[in-house]
């Protein structure tokens, strides 16, 4: 059976767009790629499913006002976006934990 994790993201530091369906096995899984290229920012994302700490230590110099991003599993999404007062991304949802 296949887990399938939709990721989405949008204007987070080396990201200006980026949306993969990833689906998973049994199996160990390894990203790859040139140096800063969105490796760490697409495992953040991946891990705040788990961790829900992990997005929100993104710090101001990393975002943007238009920064997002949405995870969807199991016919349910969670959206992280921008929020002005905090200068941290927030989740609108927490439909995935």
């Amino acid at each position: 059976m296949s887990l399938d994790l939709y990721l989405g993201i949008d204007k987070i530091k080396n990201i200006n767009h980026f949306e993969y369906t990833f689906a998973f096995d049994k199996g160990i899984y390894a990203l790859v790629g040139e140096n800063a290229v969105g490796k760490s920012t697409v495992m953040s994302a991946v891990a705040s499913m788990v961790y829900r700490q992990t997005l929100r230590r993104l710090g101001e110099s990393e975002l943007c006002p238009e920064s997002k991003v949405t995870l969807k599993c199991m016919d349910k999404e969670t959206v992280w976006s921008y929020d002005g007062k905090t200068g941290r991304l927030t989740p609108s949802d927490l439909a995935i934990q």
